[in-house]
């Protein structure tokens, strides 16, 4: 049977709720948002620095390859000392551009920059469906400005944004875009002011534990374990 240990942790909750479509055209939409594909220029980006980082590390064991000295030479001109640094510095960048969809900073940017002032402010980055717009709005801007998605999916996507917008607001019971915007705001803290007293348990059902392990395995923070072995 699984059973947990007390873990003290902090936490910050802010969220939208969603629910089933109540028209054609919003679920349509949902659906559209659902299937769009972002584009993969970061990850391309990524791949690049992963392979160039290869080739500068092989650099710094061996000389032999036009490739692997062509590189090398042009980066030690370019950094000098710091080219022994560009291992690590590619393969960060390269995680960055792999893994970070860039969304994440916007929603902050546009956050403290409307706690700070007392204007409209305007939402853009990584804005693909109207989850998306939400969360910008959410955090604080009174408008949202599309680039990339009308791009890679045409003007089409925002018939879809906009309809899953407003079938968003009416199961909130929304009425404007003001009635919510900045709703999120007061339960955005930094990770400093936040209460080191709040405490989260894990609450296994026993009589559901079938004794396989997969939740103790998996805890990032190693806080459950497993006393009893079921077949």
């Amino acid at each position: 049977m699984a059973t947990t240990r007390k873990k003290t942790t902090s936490n910050a909750r802010s969220g939208t709720k969603t629910g089933g479509s109540r028209s054609g055209t919003a679920s349509r939409s949902r659906a559209s948002a659902k299937n769009a594909k972002r584009p993969i220029r970061r990850e391309v980006g990524g791949m690049v620095m992963l392979l160039l980082a290869l080739i500068v590390l092989v650099s710094y064991f061996t000389g032999d390859g036009w490739l692997i000295n062509l590189i090398p030479r042009a980066c030690k001109g370019l950094f000098g000392v710091g080219y022994y640094l560009m291992v690590p510095a590619l393969m960060a960048a390269a995680w960055v551009l792999i893994t970070h969809r860039g969304q994440p900073v916007a929603l902050r940017t546009v956050a403290q920059i409307a706690g700070a002032v007392d204007i409209p402010v305007s939402g853009i980055g990584g804005i693909y469906n109207w989850r998306d717009a939400v969360e910008f709005i959410l955090c604080g801007a009174s408008s949202l400005q599309v680039c990339s998605a009308v791009m890679h999916h045409g003007y089409r996507i925002i018939n879809d944004l906009t309809a899953g917008l407003l079938n968003y607001m009416e199961e909130m019971g929304f009425a404007t875009i003001n009635d919510f915007c900045g709703k999120a705001l007061p339960n955005i803290h930094r990770h400093n002011d936040l209460s080191r007293a709040y405490k989260l348990y894990s609450s296994p059902d026993p009589d559901k534990c079938v004794g396989c392990g997969k939740c103790a395995g998996e805890c990032p923070a190693s806080v459950i374990s497993i006393e009893e072995v079921r077949p």
